[in-house]
């Protein structure tokens, strides 16, 4: 992934995320998610990131802190594509 398509990927989920969205950005590497969320940090509330290789307790450490956000606040949630059918909450 360009830097490029990482800042416009960026923008849009932060537009999502004004607009009430809680997008959720999946990719197949822990280093897009270090740049997604170095780039999003600025953008956005609350950047939750799910890396593969997470053990029990660093998943329900990430579960509790999504369920501590607001409803109202922005989030967005990112994670590896190997966590995609696990269940995140």
């Amino acid at each position: 992934m360009t830097r490029r398509e990482l800042v416009e990927s960026a923008r849009m989920s932060s537009t999502s995320v004004r607009s009430g969205r809680s997008p959720l950005i999946l990719t197949e590497r822990n280093d897009h998610l270090d740049r997604f969320e170095e780039e999003l940090a600025t953008r956005v509330d609350h950047v939750v990131v799910l890396h593969a290789g997470m053990g029990k307790k660093q998943r329900h450490a990430v579960n509790e802190r999504l369920a501590a956000i607001p409803r109202h606040e922005g989030r967005i949630i990112l994670a590896t594509g190997r966590l995609r059918w696990r269940r995140i909450r």
